[in-house]
């Protein structure tokens, strides 16, 4: 991994200035889909549902094995809104790409296939857009929901999405800011995508991780702390921090395969500023906050020498970021639990537990913000 650090001045590193938004925009709804037949007609559904009704949904399967395309197919002969366009298999950054291509809509929102949108979803982002019309990149909380629609919990938890102009920050975090959304939680203005697309197709999976880094790069950030989108938990999620690992082993290997996709993602942003935003470059990833924890607990987990744990405690309980949060106490004790506890408690403070369940319910920012007994949530 190369030093790239914080490039000066920072002050070269500007928002993109945005042509004025029509009132009623046409809005372009990206979905990759690989072998989710029992998903995608959920999918489908929650976006013809919507309260805002100026849409396409431009589909892209690549190259799935199962029945998908009988069912998306079942859906062409409806609405002409809903576009398929087939593709070999070639990942998720490729499908997207794909979809992207043909899209026309001045606003871009990204739906995974195994997703579904709140029904005020797409208002609620044209809301926001024309609300903030100096905003290119719109993202929204979500609640995380298993496979037969049952809530598990909302996502940011507590507190507020990241907002703001945000590219000073996300260049000396190495990219990674706390409260990032996922893919489904994502709006794009067309001419901010129009600098992110086409993504490295070398991104496989979890591409979204560059496209919020890019877009909080290119463009000022609005947020909608309400629930827009329901995720769902399954067990072929590609990073779920829900999902329960039976072995430590198991629960060491999701930790290390997460963090290398997180080095996939920062590369390609790397590559992308450095063509278009000549002099500035993101700090080295190996001093952000989600590298340096991860390192500890694997320190901890895997039992390596006692100066090689504390030398990664010392370094994470100094970083920025966690003097910053709440999670410093949880770190703190952390020090003095053995690594079987260490790993209990680790699924408490980030999993999903039947407690952070009940208080999402009632937070300030959480469920109940939706309207939550009004939407659908794309039940089977």
């Amino acid at each position: 991994m190369p030093n790239l650090a914080v490039s000066e001045p920072l002050s070269m590193l500007k928002p993109m200035v945005l042509p004025t938004l029509c009132s009623e925009p046409l809005v372009s709804v990206l979905v990759a889909n690989f072998n989710y037949a029992k998903y995608v007609g959920q999918a489908i559904e929650s976006v013809l549902q919507q309260s805002y009704q100026n849409f396409e949904i431009v589909i892209c399967d690549d190259g799935s094995t199962d029945n998908s395309c009988d069912v998306i197919q079942s859906y062409l002969t409806r609405d002409p809104r809903v576009i398929l366009v087939r593709r070999p298999n070639g990942g998720q950054a490729a499908a997207w790409n794909a979809a992207y291509a043909t899209s026309k809509g001045e606003i871009v929102c990204i739906l995974d296939s195994d997703d579904t949108f709140a029904r005020r979803k797409i208002e609620k982002v044209v809301q926001e857009f024309l609300a903030f019309p100096e905003a290119g990149f719109v993202a929204n909380a979500l609640v995380r929901v298993d496979s037969r629609g049952r809530e598990r919990g909302r996502y940011p938890l507590t507190g507020r999405l990241a907002r703001g102009w945000l590219g000073p920050q996300v260049v000396a975090s190495g990219g990674l800011l706390r409260n990032q959304t996922c893919s489904s939680c994502i709006s794009l203005r067309r001419e901010v995508a129009a600098r992110i697309f086409p993504i490295d197709v070398r991104l496989k999976i979890n591409a979204d991780i560059a496209v919020n880094i890019l877009g909080s790069l290119f463009a000022v950030t609005a947020a909608v702390d309400e629930n827009l989108t329901f995720y769902k938990c399954h067990s072929r999620n590609a990073t779920n921090p829900s999902l329960k690992h039976r072995t430590l082993q198991d629960f060491m290997a999701a930790r290390k395969r997460n963090e290398d996709l997180l080095r996939a993602n920062y590369q390609t942003v790397a590559f992308h500023i450095a063509k278009q935003i000549p002099g500035i470059a993101l700090h080295d990833l190996d001093e952000s906050w989600f590298v340096v924890e991860n390192r500890y607990v694997l320190s901890r987990l895997a039992g390596e020498p006692r100066e090689i744990q504390l030398s990664w405690f010392r370094k994470l309980m100094s970083h920025p970021q966690t003097e910053a949060s709440l999670s410093r106490y949880f770190y703190r004790l952390s020090w003095f639990l053995p690594a079987s506890i260490l790993r209990t408690g680790l699924d408490w403070v980030f999993g999903q537990s039947i407690l952070k369940q009940l208080i999402s319910k009632v937070w300030p920012y959480g469920g109940l913000r939706t309207g939550r007994r009004s939407e659908t949530n794309g039940r089977a």
